[in-house]
């Protein structure tokens, strides 16, 4: 990052193998330095057997924001995006950079809902991904969140995903549970009703379960 030696920044992939089915996510590491240029690129990834697909739908290019990349011009993918960028790096990569990313993915649960950032991104045409949708677990005690589970006859971590889904998010659920997988892929056969949706978006205190160091941008 500007300033600093390398460090290592987490690198996630999102890739469609046939390019018609469900989309899988992987994460890889790469090294950031000063050169953005730098960023280790989807062909590398290829021929270093990491990554077994031939073509990405979509690159998420990293988990906090730099300044810029050539790396939907550099390698085989279709689209662009980005993880944790809040307004104002948004604004400065618009400035940066020819390309708008198509998805920004950023922590979002019960406990945290960053409107503001959700209505930048949908003006922008940007998607919203949100990840950690259970608070890292969190969630599924909550009175709240039970009590609702209860009233639907689901559990707390369907009540929690069908709200974010609800909201216009488009919901990344993480479990390496079979069980769990399948429990959080049922939730599209039923709907929160409104007053339950705006008590549930009522528990928002900006509760960030993920916590990040920008690095310094401008300069």
């Amino acid at each position: 990052m500007p300033g600093g030696t390398g460090r290592e920044r987490p690198l996630t992939l999102a890739f469609q193998t046939p390019r018609n089915s469900a989309q899988a996510q992987k994460s890889h590491w790469c090294e950031c330095t000063d050169d953005h240029s730098k960023i280790i690129s989807y062909r590398n990834l290829t021929t270093s057997g990491r990554l077994s697909a031939v073509y990405a739908n979509y690159y998420i290019v990293v988990h906090n924001p730099i300044k810029k990349s050539n790396i939907k011009h550099d390698c085989l993918c279709r689209s662009i995006g980005v993880s944790n960028f809040l307004v104002d790096h948004l604004e400065q990569l618009k400035e940066d950079c020819r390309i708008t990313p198509h998805v920004n993915q950023v922590e979002y649960h019960p406990f945290q809902r960053p409107q503001e950032l959700v209505d930048y991104c949908r003006s922008r045409n940007i998607v919203f991904e949100g990840y950690c949708p259970l608070a890292k677990g969190e969630a599924l005690s909550h009175p709240n969140i039970v009590q609702l589970a209860k009233k639907y006859g689901r559990t707390p971590a369907q009540i929690c995903i069908r709200w974010s889904i609800q909201n216009g998010i488009v919901t990344i659920p993480k479990s390496t549970k079979p069980k769990r997988v399948q429990e959080n892929c049922q939730v599209f056969d039923f709907n929160l009703e409104k007053e339950d949706m705006e008590f549930l978006d009522l528990m928002n205190i900006n509760k960030k379960l993920i916590h990040l160091t920008y690095p310094l941008w401008k300069g």
